[in-house]
């Protein structure tokens, strides 16, 4: 069967300046005290880009479909109001959190992408994380562990556009 280029005019193209001639990091999925983690194999400087990985956005009915299965846990809470989570296709789901993640994020809404950097210089064998956003009780259900106070780091966005 023969597929012409035509069938694929709904790729969607990101365009970044910094993401040109980007270093991709050797990553590794072990088991920790948490069940299991993503580590480097390598030195990733501050501000270095790690990875960059499409997502796909759920609300309405598609959410209230996954809210009551164990995928739960896997995605990214965006919006409150209206109700919307995120699903990443690559290690991003599978990042733990940290109250001093090693990661930001920054989720492109309108591209459906997710796109994480080393918030500091992160060393061969360290544990790769983020950190979890929602209320202390929605972390507490999904994740099974109690947050507290703990605050977002500055540097961890949401971007609708």
């Amino acid at each position: 069967m023969m597929v012409s280029n035509e069938q694929y005019s709904n790729e969607q193209h990101f365009e970044s300046p910094d993401l040109v001639g980007a270093h991709f990091f050797s990553m590794f999925i072990r088991p920790n005290e948490y069940g299991r983690g993503v580590y480097t194999s390598e030195f990733i400087q501050a501000g270095s880009l790690i990875s960059v990985e499409p997502m796909k956005l759920f609300k309405g009915d598609e959410l209230e479909q996954i809210e009551s299965t164990d995928l739960e846990r896997y995605f990214f809470r965006v919006s409150y109001d209206p109700p919307m989570r995120a699903l990443v296709f690559g290690f991003g789901m599978l990042l733990n959190h940290s109250p001093q993640p090693t990661l930001s994020r920054e989720l492109l809404l309108d591209q459906q992408i997710a796109i994480f950097r080393a918030r500091r210089n992160i060393h061969p064998d360290e544990e790769l994380t983020c950190f979890y956003k929602g209320s202390r009780e929605a972390i507490l259900r999904v994740h099974g562990f109690d947050i507290g106070d703990q605050a977002p780091p500055p540097d961890d966005v949401w971007l609708t556009s």
